[in-house]
């Protein structure tokens, strides 16, 4: 079903929704931590998406390439397992997911107004984008969950060589006394 279609029948669109939940943390790399609190709380107090229909589109578009782009860096970050980078990319993630999440949210309340055929384009646009969003998070997802049960493992092995050596390195006597004093 087209995306005009949907938004005539009043449906969100196929690829309009809410991505953050896909991300787990993120500010944007740069800021100092005051300034962060303060665009979150600027970002939850005021509207995001501009009225004018055009720039919302457009304003909708830039967000998810932001956070595209941010998903390419992560990649590269997890296949380095460079945990320096991928902690830093998380707080802008975690930045850039709650602006997308509440940027989505307007439009979603505004999609009514977005029924006119010359915003078909655009919209279409975003959902490529959203659907290439999507694709790439899945997909780091998938990384990083390998690197957990990778690391997971390798904890699990030291845990059990370690305690087994400690067993063997133990002293004979203090092994099998049964804790009888004299």
């Amino acid at each position: 079903m087209s995306t005009y279609s949907n938004l005539k029948q009043n449906k969100e669109p196929r690829g309009i929704h809410n991505s953050a939940a896909m991300f787990d943390t993120g500010s944007v790399s740069g800021l100092a931590p005051e300034s962060t609190h303060t665009l979150d709380a600027a970002a939850s107090s005021s509207a995001l998406l501009p009225e004018n229909k055009m720039q919302a589109l457009y304003s909708l578009i830039k967000a998810t390439n932001m956070l595209i782009e941010l998903a390419e860096r992560e990649k590269s970050a997890l296949i380095s397992s460079d945990m320096g980078l991928l902690q830093i990319l998380q707080e802008e993630k975690k930045f850039l997911s709650a602006r997308y999440s509440k940027l989505s949210q307007e439009f979603r309340a505004r999609l009514s107004e977005f029924k006119d055929t010359q915003y078909n384009s655009l919209i279409d646009q975003l959902e490529v984008l959203q659907k290439a969003l999507h694709e790439k998070s899945t997909l780091n997802n998938s990384y990083v969950e390998s690197l957990r049960s990778k690391n997971c493992n390798y904890s699990q092995n030291s845990l059990l060589a370690a305690q087994e050596y400690a067993q063997h390195s133990a002293p004979s006597s203090t092994r099998y006394s049964k804790g009888v004093s004299s």
